[in-house]
């Protein structure tokens, strides 16, 4: 054990002594280097978006967060929030998410997912797609990617969404393909 502590103590030693040259004035620092500032991460976060009233808009969480310290831009590692609607909820995921400093959009992208359930008698519709631009605010979802949307044991697909998920509106845009079992 001890000279892993020493080896330890040594290493942290040399870091400082490093760490020292680079706030020395006298350096001269490349732009590269002066960009490279640290922003923050966290795992397990949960990150929620106020509107001025102060009342949560929507609350995100993610198994890994990071921020961008130049731009404020937060990089999010399997994003997955609820949007509640007059008309139900919808369950929201994705393998990645970008979220920019003023929090207006989230870009999903991988295996992204939209879930509810819809109509009188609460039907499980599922909306995937590669990638989406979604406004919380306004609860509109966007994608020019190939879309698949599964309501009931029926299946629609098409290229390109754009949904309002507050009014439970979806428009395929073009390449429309279904299929209907009984």
């Amino acid at each position: 054990m001890r000279p892993v502590a020493l080896l330890l103590l040594s290493a942290a030693a040399a870091l400082a002594g490093c760490s020292d040259g680079l706030r020395d004035p006298d350096v001269v620092r490349s732009g590269a280097e002066a960009d490279l500032q640290p922003g923050y991460f966290a795992t397990g976060a949960r990150i929620t978006q106020t509107g001025p009233d102060g009342a949560p808009r929507y609350r995100i969480a993610a198994d890994r967060v990071d921020q961008d310290a130049g731009s404020g831009s937060i990089q999010l590692t399997q994003p997955r929030f609820d949007l509640a609607t007059e008309r139900g909820n919808w369950r929201v995921s994705a393998a990645r998410g970008d979220l920019p400093q003023d929090a207006s959009q989230i870009d999903l992208r991988g295996d992204v997912l939209l879930a509810s359930q819809v109509g009188p008698r609460r039907e499980p519709i599922e909306i995937r797609t590669a990638s989406l631009h979604f406004e919380p605010q306004a609860g509109r979802a966007r994608s020019r990617e190939r879309v698949t949307i599964t309501l009931a044991g029926k299946t629609l697909a098409g290229t390109g969404l754009d949904a309002n998920l507050k009014a439970q509106t979806v428009r395929l845009e073009s390449d429309v393909n279904g299929r209907f079992l009984p």
